[in-house]
């Protein structure tokens, strides 16, 4: 749903877990709390595509889940600390260190045998 900076202040304020996408200005103001987000201004709508500073698209998640931070070295454990029944989502940055990530990740994982 696509809401206005005070409205998702006041859900992150009463403990809603949530994944929020909106302007790195927006999300930079955001208090702290149960929630993980990304910078982008571009939203689609019932109406349609729509471009805005002043919203946010907030995707409750209607369960408790935890946030993890990995660096370069440990990228590939992300699979051991997920959920045996959930799913995990990972913010990488779009940056050289993504390109560190997938060859390591490729080479450790037993997945796709």
């Amino acid at each position: 749903m696509l809401l206005a900076y005070d409205a998702v202040e006041a859900m992150i304020n009463g403990g809603y877990p949530m994944q929020i996408a909106g302007s790195e200005a927006l999300l930079r103001k955001l208090p702290k709390g149960n929630w993980i987000g990304g910078s982008t201004e571009y939203f689609m709508t019932d109406e349609g595509g729509r471009i805005s500073d002043e919203y946010m698209f907030v995707t409750e998640f209607p369960y408790n889940f935890t946030i993890q931070s990995y660096g370069i070295g440990d990228i590939d454990i992300v699979a051991v600390d997920a959920y045996d029944n959930g799913f995990s989502v990972l913010i990488i940055p779009f940056e050289a260190p993504y390109i560190e990530y997938t060859p390591k990740t490729l080479r450790t994982s037993t997945a796709c045998s």
